[in-house]
């Protein structure tokens, strides 16, 4: 990546065929330095691609992203159809789909194309600046800040009904948070304010997971998500679990791809 210290973002919440990543303020100082030190103080594991080797690379060239710019989807049992573009010029990502009477437009924005194409690289990476999201007249920012390597270490989310502080450590070899603590009123009032989450990186499966954790007394809705990728990075199916066990929540075909190189 070619990014230190980002200060310029807009945000949203993915949708499309990428990861859905939010992320959200309104925590004073003292709880944001508190919940940082529990990701920090979480034990380091062997990652795959640690130890000299180099982590697993998806299909493709070193310097090109195969991006789905059309393709169907299936969300809860609606069909629905994406369209999608990259920017070169104004490095911006912009998505927008129709789901039955519901149109979301999200748009994401990049310091350079390289960390566009990062991001397919490793399944599951954040290295957008941040995102907007629109359905109707909801809005929501998510606002993206990194070390100087260009780890993601917390992630601000702007939502109507208030902000989320998401907290990221213990890096897998890409770079690639395996733990993260949520905090805000906005996850759910509050006696749900705090939620962990247990990240898994599976690049040769295609899969991200997440497991969530909230903390006692809170009646959070999900409790486990994989997202599946094709060899591009390209999102195809989300599962949530919600209590019932793991069920699609949304299938997409990519139609038209092409080449974004930088």
């Amino acid at each position: 990546m070619r990014r230190f210290n980002p200060t310029r973002a807009l945000a949203v919440c993915f949708l499309s065929l990428t990861a859905w990543h939010c992320a959200g303020p309104s925590a004073s100082d003292s709880e944001v330095s508190e919940l940082a030190g529990v990701v920090a103080s979480a034990a380091e594991e062997p990652s795959e691609g640690e130890g000299g080797m180099a982590a697993p690379r998806l299909a493709g060239t070193e310097e090109c992203r195969q991006l789905a710019e059309t393709g169907s989807i299936d969300e809860d049992g609606l069909q629905g159809s994406l369209a999608c573009q990259f920017d070169v010029e104004d490095l911006r990502y912009a998505c927008r789909t129709d789901v039955g009477d519901v149109v979301t437009s999200t748009t994401s924005d990049f310091a350079s194309v390289a960390d566009f194409v990062e991001a397919a690289r490793h399944i599951g990476k954040v290295t957008s600046l941040g995102e907007v999201r629109a359905q109707g007249d909801r809005v929501t920012r998510v606002h993206h800040f990194y070390d100087e390597i260009g780890r993601l270490t917390r992630s601000v989310e702007e939502r109507p009904e208030g902000d989320v502080i998401h907290i990221f450590g213990n890096y897998d070899a890409a770079g690639r948070p395996r733990l993260e603590q949520q905090s805000g009123v906005a996850l759910g009032g509050s006696d749900c304010t705090r939620v962990a989450v247990t990240l898994e990186y599976a690049d040769a499966a295609g899969t991200v997971s997440r497991s969530f954790e909230p903390a006692a007394g809170c009646a959070y809705p999900v409790l486990a998500e994989i997202d599946y990728y094709d060899a591009a990075g390209n999102r195809v199916r989300v599962e949530t679990d919600r209590g019932n066990g793991l069920e699609p929540e949304l299938e997409a075909l990519p139609g038209n791809v092409r080449a974004v190189c930088g």
